[in-house]
């Protein structure tokens, strides 16, 4: 999934990706595919990023677990205050 937005960088450009609700029955459509592990419908996709962004932050809502352990909460905090990109990059790899 995240390889999707890797590919077709373009589409962090967007403004707003992961705030505008995309089409609902596509989503679904979309989250039937990649259940069945059929990611090539990802290729269908390529110009609708709000559909893939929204079905990724569903997935990301449903965890048991965060994605960002609380003990490294404050790691990743002070990242995002206190680097540019680059240099937060560097920091986490």
């Amino acid at each position: 999934m995240t390889t999707f937005f890797r590919l077709n960088s373009e589409h962090f450009k967007k403004q707003g990706i992961f705030r505008v609700n995309g089409d609902r029955s596509v989503i679904e459509e979309l989250g039937i595919h990649l259940g069945l592990g059929d990611f090539s419908i990802l290729k269908r996709f390529v110009d609708k990023p709000n559909e893939v962004a929204n079905f990724l932050k569903e997935i990301l809502r449903e965890l048991t677990e965060p994605v960002c352990p609380f003990e490294n909460y404050e790691f990743f905090r002070d990242l995002e205050r206190n680097l540019n990109p680059d240099q937060k990059l560097r920091k986490v790899v």
